[in-house]
């Protein structure tokens, strides 16, 4: 806990002051290729809208 104000923030016995929010970390299976395939969009930048 850290206060950034110059206010004194006083702390008492069974005062709610945070929360905490349990995630489950994700590591997707990766594959190293030496050349990625075509696509449908081919060549167009990113975003290209064919015009």
């Amino acid at each position: 806990m850290f206060n950034h104000s110059d206010e004194t923030f006083i702390i008492k016995k069974e005062d709610r002051i945070a929360q905490l929010i349990c995630e489950k970390i994700m590591y997707p299976e990766t594959k190293e290729v030496k050349k990625l395939s075509t696509t449908e969009r081919g060549e167009k930048a990113f975003g290209s809208t064919d015009i």
